[in-house]
C-alpha cells in the first residue's frame, strides 16, 4: 500500500497537531535509530574531529564526497538533534555528493596575484613617466623671447635738393641732354609710403557663467539592523510561516525591500541568498524607509511529516504518483480541495502535483490558498 497517510494534521494557522501513528498504515520503510543527539559526521569544516553545538557556517557533512558545507537551516533542523537519524547524507551507506538542496552556496572572492600587481604598477609609472616629458617638452619648447620675432621692414625716404652740399642724394640721377640748352639736373623725389595698416578685430566680451547648481543627493537606502541578541527569520510576514533560520547576536545589517500592509513585518536581503523576513520589534531601521514598498504575501508552505509520501497527479490514492519525497521537504502550496483533504504543490518537472492533506503541515496564512475543484 501507498504512503499517503501522516502522523501530523494541518490545523490553525498550520499549527500541527499529533496524530495517532498507530491508526496510520505505512509503506515498509527502514528504521534508522540512533542515541546520539547530535550527526556524528557533522564537524569543522578544516577540522573533521571537531563538533559544533550550534549552525555555522564553517560546518560540513563529512559523510559527503567531497565534504561539503551544509545549509544553516538544515543543520537547524536535522544535524543538531536526533533528526539527523532521517538525513539523506546520514542514510547514505557511501559517502557520496550532497544533495544540493542541502549545500549551502559558496561565496569567495579572487585576490589580484603578483603579476597582475606589477603590470598595474609598471603602468602607472609609464603613464606618470609620460606626463613629466610632455610637461618638460612644453616648458623648454613653448618659451621665446622679443629677438625671436620677425623684424618688420622699415622704409627711407630721401629727395635731392638743388644743392648737392646740403645733403646727400639718395639716387643718381642721370642729366638729360637738350640741344638748345644748358643741361640741367632733374630732382627725383621719392615718396616714401605708409605701411598698411592693420584694424584691430574686436574684442569678444566674455559674458560670466553661472556656476552650476548641484543637484540635491539622494537619500540613503532603508537599512534594517538587528537590536536584539536572538530574533527568528521567516519565510514570510506572520509567524505562521516556517522558520529559515535565527540570529544568535544584535549587529547584523540587511538591505529593506519590503513591508507587508501594516508595517509590522520587514522584508530583508538576503540570508543565503533568499528574501527573508523579520518582525518591527527586533529591527532599528534607518535610512529612506517610507519608500519601501508593500510586498506581496509569499506562497505557504507544505512540510513532509513522514519517512516516504507520493506526490499524485490527480487528489486521489489511485493517481499516478509523480514523485516520492521525504521527511521535512518543503513545497509551495498553490491550491488545496474544499475540505483540506488533499494540497496542491508546485512543482515537479515543471508541474503541479497532489499530496494527501494529513501527511504534510502547512506554514503560511491558509485563509490566502485558494480552494481547487477536484479534476
Amino acid at each position: 500500500m501507498s504512503i499517503d497517510s501522516v502522523d501530523v494534521k494541518s490545523g490553525r494557522n498550520g499549527a500541527a497537531k499529533k496524530k495517532d501513528v498507530s491508526q496510520i498504515t505505512q509503506e515498509p520503510v527502514s528504521e534508522v535509530t540512533s542515541i546520539r543527539t547530535r550527526c556524528p559526521h557533522f564537524a569543522l569544516g578544516d577540522d573533521p574531529d571537531t563538533t559544533i553545538l550550534f549552525p555555522s557556517p564553517a560546518a560540513y557533512c563529512y559523510n559527503a564526497a567531497p565534504p561539503t558545507a551544509v545549509k544553516l537551516e538544515h543543520q537547524q533542523a536535522f544535524c543538531l538533534n536526533q533528526q539527523h537519524a532521517q538525513c539523506p547524507a546520514f542514510l547514505q551507506e557511501e559517502p557520496a555528493p550532497l544533495p544540493h538542496r542541502l549545500r549551502r552556496p559558496r561565496q569567495s572572492t579572487a585576490p589580484i596575484n603578483g603579476r597582475r600587481r606589477r603590470r598595474i604598477m609598471l603602468g602607472s609609472v609609464a603613464v606618470l613617466t609620460l606626463i613629466l616629458f610632455t610637461w618638460a617638452g612644453l616648458t623648454t619648447f613653448g618659451s621665446f623671447s622679443q629677438d625671436d620675432l620677425p623684424a618688420v621692414p622699415t622704409q627711407v625716404v630721401a629727395a635731392i635738393l638743388p644743392d648737392p652740399t646740403e645733403t646727400e642724394a639718395a639716387v643718381v640721377v642721370a642729366p638729360t641732354a637738350v640741344p638748345t640748352q644748358k643741361p640741367t639736373r632733374t630732382a627725383v623725389a621719392i615718396v616714401a609710403t605708409e605701411p598698411p595698416t592693420t584694424t584691430p578685430n574686436p574684442t569678444a566680451t566674455l559674458k560670466p557663467t553661472p556656476p552650476p547648481t548641484s543637484a540635491p543627493l539622494p537619500p540613503p537606502p532603508p537599512v534594517a539592523q538587528v537590536s536584539v541578541p536572538f530574533v527568528n527569520v521567516r519565510y514570510g510576514p506572520d509567524t505562521a510561516y516556517g522558520l529559515v533560520t535565527n540570529l544568535r547576536e544584535a549587529g547584523a545589517q540587511f538591505e529593506v525591500i519590503g513591508r507587508d500592509e501594516a508595517g509590522n513585518w520587514w522584508q530583508l536581503c538576503c540570508v543565503d541568498d533568499a528574501k527573508v523576513w523579520i518582525a518591527q520589534d527586533a529591527l532599528e531601521l534607518s535610512g529612506d524607509i517610507d519608500s519601501v514598498p508593500v510586498a506581496e504575501n509569499p506562497l505557504s508552505h507544505a512540510v513532509v511529516e513522514v519517512e516516504r509520501l507520493n506526490i499524485r497527479r490527480s487528489p486521489d490514492l489511485e493517481g499516478e504518483v509523480l514523485q516520492i519525497i521525504v521527511r521535512r521537504d518543503r513545497f509551495d502550496v498553490t491550491g488545496r480541495l474544499f475540505d483540506d483533504s488533499w494540497w496542491q504543490i508546485c512543482c515537479v518537472d515543471g508541474e503541479t502535483g497532489w499530496v494527501y492533506g494529513e501527511s504534510v503541515s502547512i506554514e503560511g496564512l491558509l485563509d490566502e490558498i485558494p480552494i481547487v475543484n477536484r479534476p
